[in-house]
């Protein structure tokens, strides 16, 4: 014999709707009516009236010209720039071609990758990976 369900809410019977249900259907709309308005609470964040400070110094900055997130005074704006820009040095690497071992000189820049004919020489690349039609 089944168990008589009832509501969370309203204490009335919900012997009609789903087994898993544990509302009835006016309370699990107005359930549901709260759960996103809470949610859409969440995603707005007021705009702070006190001072902008900077995320790397601390020092007040300028309210009107920023309006990201990430707030940084110029100076803070420059060393992140310099810091984190993909502009890297170019580095020489020397490696040696895997067949016939002659030394090769490979420019490229500092952080990226060799590429995929970084094992072989000119002369043997067109040897190892042939010609593909």
């Amino acid at each position: 014999m089944e168990k008589d369900r009832i509501c969370l809410d309203c204490g009335t019977s919900i012997q009609e709707r789903r087994q898993r249900s544990v509302r009835c259907g006016p309370c699990q709309t107005e359930h549901t009516r709260k759960l996103v308005a809470e949610r859409s609470r969440k995603k707005y964040i007021p705009k702070i009236l006190g001072p902008l400070l900077c995320l790397d110094c601390g020092k007040p900055v300028e309210r009107g010209k920023y309006k990201g997130s990430k707030i940084r005074c110029e100076p803070c704006r420059e060393k992140f720039k310099v810091r984190y820009s993909r502009e890297y040095e170019e580095v020489i690497v020397l490696k040696s071609c895997l067949e016939c071992q002659e030394l090769m000189v490979i420019e490229r820049k500092e952080g990226g990758h060799l590429g995929k004919y970084r094992n072989y020489c000119p002369t043997c690349r067109p040897k190892h990976y042939g010609r593909r039609k």
